[in-house]
């Protein structure tokens, strides 16, 4: 079939082709204007790729930094990030949640942990494949939700960042911390034991 005949075979079905494609449209506007609007709001982090011993500040090369985008991603979509994004919302308080609540379960469980899986029902995360960086989005039915559950992810997730950070910094400095005292203690019971010997002994002064 050459040009000229395909153009006559698309004139002969033009009107076939109008309705099918006004069909098409028509359906798109009657599907749009049926679904509710969804708002996105989103925000980017960046990760630290070569993430250092909280103690010694040395780079630690053993974690590849796919691995720890990855690991970044799970901390963000994490039950305890999406509880602190409740907290911060004061979610559990609002009159309307409790009532969708005990719709849906009952009253049975806890409500913090319903809001928190229903808000990684809406969340996204995705890594950019040229960068550390890290987008967060959340889809809502409202903009402004849409925005407050973006930055509140973001929040969550940098606050939870440090306390991973901290928190094998605090154990070993606690571990140090008694190690000293256990050092000291010793110390003090040999100087004790140096001092009665002396006194047995009548030693006065030694060189």
């Amino acid at each position: 079939m050459d040009l000229s005949q395909f153009l006559q075979l698309l004139r002969a079905r033009r009107r076939l082709f109008w309705t099918v494609f006004g069909s098409i449209v028509a359906a798109a506007i009657a599907i749009t204007a049926i679904l509710p609007k969804t708002y996105v709001g989103e925000v980017q982090v960046i990760v630290n790729s070569k993430p250092s011993d909280p103690i010694t500040g040395q780079v630690m090369p053993q974690m590849a930094e796919a691995a720890n985008l990855a690991t970044q991603i799970d901390v963000i979509t994490s039950h305890n990030v999406a509880l602190k994004v409740v907290e911060a919302l004061h979610l559990a308080s609002l009159p309307q949640m409790q009532a969708q609540f005990q719709a849906d379960t009952g009253g049975a469980g806890s409500i913090r942990d319903w809001l928190a899986d229903n808000l990684l029902g809406h969340l996204e995360v995705k890594p950019s494949r040229q960068s550390n960086m890290i987008t967060i989005r959340y889809l809502a039915s409202s903009a402004e939700f849409a925005a407050q559950g973006a930055n509140s992810f973001a929040e969550a997730y940098i606050q939870t960042s440090m306390e991973l950070t901290a928190d094998p910094a605090r154990r070993q400095s606690s571990w140090f911390d008694a190690q000293i005292r256990v050092l000291r203690s010793n110390v003090e019971t040999a100087q004790r034991k140096l001092s009665e010997f002396q006194r047995q002994e009548n030693i006065v002064a030694a060189d």
